[in-house]
């Protein structure tokens, strides 16, 4: 397996980090501080919603119990409605 994932400026050199990926089933979401609320969405590879956060204030997301494949996840900015795609590997 290769890497997998993204980085996104969403201001002045903050980024969304996901960690380790590719996974082997625990992934967690960096989300900057600063940002205020966001709403995350999971989906898998058909484009099923698997999971959904709304008004998210964390800084850190953990996804658990994700079995072997490709994943998305949305994470939408409130204040700004910036939209963040990050790609997960689960290995």
């Amino acid at each position: 397996y290769g890497l997998v994932g993204s980085e996104m400026c969403i201001r002045d050199s903050t980024y969304t980090a996901v960690y380790p990926n590719p996974s082997r089933g625990t992934t967690n979401v960096t989300i900057p501080a600063g940002i205020g609320a966001v709403d995350a969405t999971l989906i898998d590879f058909t484009g099923k919603s698997l999971q959904q956060w709304s008004a998210v204030n964390t800084s850190n997301l953990q996804l658990t119990n994700l079995k072997p494949g490709m994943y998305t996840l949305r994470v939408s900015v409130r204040a700004t409605g910036e939209i963040i795609t990050e790609r997960i590997a689960v290995q």
